[in-house]
């Protein structure tokens, strides 16, 4: 085996070891401050193409190739538990969305249970508007 291919086997084993869930630190408990810090960091880099409730209808969508998730309608790539949606907003999702490693781990958490707490809402918000057009 070659240098190179050494160096590129090292360097997929270590990809491997970093961009697993197990290898983050534990998920911090759900709290209000936590979700304050979702929305303030959500506002600042995911709004812009998910829009400000997450249904994908942000002020950018129109010009990117794909369009953005709505979490309300659509469902998740790599799931919808905390620890998968982290790992979406930690690694990205295809050439789609990025990789948002600057942003701090806390941070990233803290997205990750903004953007449930949005879908929640936004499925609540649907359900009773049914009911209502039901009754």
């Amino acid at each position: 085996m070659s240098k190179s291919h050494r160096y590129v086997g090292a360097a997929v084993a270590v990809a491997a070891v970093l961009f697993t869930p197990d290898a983050w630190a534990a998920k911090p408990k759900l709290n209000p401050a936590l979700v304050g810090e979702g929305k303030i960091a959500y506002q600042n880099r995911c709004a812009d193409c998910h829009g400000p409730t997450g249904r994908g209808d942000g002020a950018s969508c129109e010009r990117l190739q794909a369009r953005p998730r709505n979490f309300a309608l659509e469902t998740f790539d790599k799931g919808r538990k905390p620890a998968e949606v982290f790992e979406t907003v930690t690694a990205g999702s295809g050439d789609a969305m990025p990789a948002f490693t600057d942003l701090s781990e806390q941070e990233r958490w803290a997205v990750s249970y903004y953007v449930l707490i949005l879908r929640a809402s936004g499925r609540n918000e649907r359900a009773a508007t049914a009911a209502a057009r039901s009754e």
